[in-house]
């Protein structure tokens, strides 16, 4: 409705603010949003500006705007409807700001198939929503900063007639993509994490092992948006699927969002399934966890959480140092400690318990080992040395772990989140 914003000014203005607000919270650690940590990290505030003020994101948030002409107060109700729902609220929210990603990509390709549409004769018989679309335009933005040229290859069975012309537009198009720019090659971290997350539910092969070697970086710090941008990825799919390698790094960006519970349980010949969030009524987070690439690796540290199944758990990676607990049971085929020291942290109500029922491997050295806080530690597995020795316990028959009403528990767990978890992803537009 042409001029809706000034018949209903007040309304109008309220809508916009509560919506650049929204979007703002969601680019925020849970620790800097209010009742947070008080010592806010300086530059949050200027990634925040980097992306709500840019000129393209302004476009399409107005676009979003004026899908509501009809109705601000329907926008109103809606943002505070994902705020105000605990259930809901952590993947909702996430889908906004993934809406809005998704809008300036198909914006994008609007821009190139109009061009292609004037360059190729034959123009009808072809089916122009398969060419530059947003896994397109994602691959080309993730090739053109790693440098790998496999990534920039084009979509193969484009007609011939297309595919010089496709060249010859995106020589332009790719280099001045809205996603490129900044000292990082990324406009913004938003773009940066929306292609990292496309990147690690890839089916390319050469797309996850170039995220997984930017996020390996000694420089690179957890994000608040890496892991609900996976989350909320899962597209046609109930639920999005993440090699096991890569966990971590998801589970370190949803430790920024306040997430205080993990559960991965696995079962031969199967995905592994992740429920993450201590209490089902709260934010829910759901994924599979593939083992086709190697074992389930943690990155940094490992706290309030149960690991349970036929799996293989590393924890951590070769010369950095690793913190487990508290609050942790692992008790799975095979662990792996590659890491050069390992930090246990304990109490009394919360210990640490691991156990390796097909054997532990060590790194090229062995793991220093510290221990902090007068809880348990207990491990267990063949041929147990130094420096674990000490803390050798085999588990009782009381500590034995029923993997059948685990399973059990954890598909109860899954339906009641399925039935209320919204997986409306980029369609409503």
């Amino acid at each position: 409705m042409a001029g809706a914003h000034r018949k209903r000014e007040s309304l109008y203005h309220e809508a916009r603010e509560r919506l650049f607000d929204f979007l703002a919270d969601r680019l925020l650690p849970h620790r800097l949003r209010p009742g947070g940590d008080p010592e806010i990290a300086e530059d949050w505030p200027a990634r925040i500006r980097s992306f709500l003020g840019y000129a393209p994101v302004l476009e399409t948030i107005a676009e979003y705007l004026a899908s509501y002409a009809n109705n601000y107060q329907a926008l109103i109700s809606d943002l505070s409807a994902m705020e105000s729902d605990p259930y809901n609220s952590g993947n909702a929210q996430l889908t906004m700001l993934r809406r809005v990603v998704w809008r300036l990509l198909k914006r994008e390709q609007g821009k190139v198939v109009t061009q292609l549409r004037k360059l190729v004769p034959d123009s009808e018989a072809t089916d122009w929503e398969q060419i530059y679309g947003p896994d397109e335009q994602c691959r080309r933005v993730l090739g053109r900063i790693t440098g790998v040229s496999e990534l920039a290859d084009p979509p193969t069975g484009l007609p011939e007639q297309i595919l010089a012309r496709h060249r010859e537009v995106l020589k332009n198009a790719v280099p001045n993509h809205p996603f490129l720019g900044g000292l990082s090659g990324y406009a913004n971290v938003v773009f940066r994490d929306y292609v990292h997350a496309w990147g690690l539910l890839s089916p390319v092969t050469a797309a996850r092992a170039s995220v997984r070697a930017a996020l390996h970086a000694d420089d690179y710090l957890p994000s608040p948006l890496l892991g609900p941008f996976v989350v909320t990825g899962a597209g046609d799919q109930v639920v999005a699927t993440i090699a096991g390698p890569d966990l971590g790094f998801v589970y370190e960006s949803l430790l920024t969002h306040g997430e205080d519970g993990f559960f991965l349980f696995g079962e031969p010949g199967a995905a592994a399934k992740v429920f993450i969030g201590g209490d089902p009524s709260a934010e829910v987070a759901l994924l599979d966890v593939s083992s086709s690439e190697g074992s389930v690796r943690f990155w940094r540290r490992l706290s309030h959480a149960s690991i349970e199944g036929e799996l293989a758990v590393q924890l951590g990676l070769p010369g950095r140092g690793f913190s487990l607990g508290p609050g942790v049971r692992i008790d799975v085929s095979i662990i792996e400690i590659p890491c050069r020291a390992v930090r246990v942290y304990t109490n009394p109500r919360e210990q640490v318990e691991m156990y390796a029922s097909q054997g532990y491997i060590a790194g090229d050295v062995e793991a220093d080992l510290y221990k902090f806080g007068h809880g348990k530690l207990a491990v267990w597995w063949d041929a147990i040395r130094y420096p674990w020795v000490e803390y050798a316990k085999q588990p009782s028959a009381a500590e034995v772990i029923n993997y059948y009403e685990i399973h059990e528990a954890f598909l109860n767990l899954t339906r009641v989140a399925g039935i209320r978890q919204s997986r409306e992803l980029c369609l409503a537009w």
